[in-house]
């Protein structure tokens, strides 16, 4: 799962393949995320997930592990995203993957992007 949102976070217009794929795949999983997720969820789940997700972002941007900062965002940027997922999910019918790229691309090229370029 993150690794196709990774890689959409540097999508152009016209990478249609991955975008179908996260389309898909959040069909399919998006229900039982919200219930793992969600205000009942399951905490080990979501603890897991987040060290998955972590340790994609870790190797996908070649962030330094002893780096404070960087865990900061990390952090901000993990629990953000799986919050705005649940968000995104309880209102599916008035918001769409596109919706949310389009919020969080801008965020994750500031906070992780820029970093790598300093």
């Amino acid at each position: 799962m993150s690794t196709y949102i990774l890689n959409c976070f540097f999508l152009n217009q016209e990478d249609k393949h991955t975008l179908q794929k996260l389309k898909a795949f959040f069909s399919m999983y998006a229900p039982k995320l919200y219930v793992l997720l969600g205000e009942h969820g399951d905490m080990s789940f979501q603890f897991k997930l987040k060290e998955k997700i972590r340790k994609n972002i870790y190797k996908f941007f070649h962030l330094d592990k002893n780096d404070l900062k960087a865990e900061l965002a990390v952090e901000f940027f993990i629990n953000g995203h799986l919050n705005a997922l649940l968000y995104m999910y309880k209102y599916k019918d008035r918001l769409s993957i596109e919706d949310y790229l389009e919020i969080v691309k801008p965020v994750i090229n500031n906070i992780f992007v820029l970093k790598n370029r300093q």
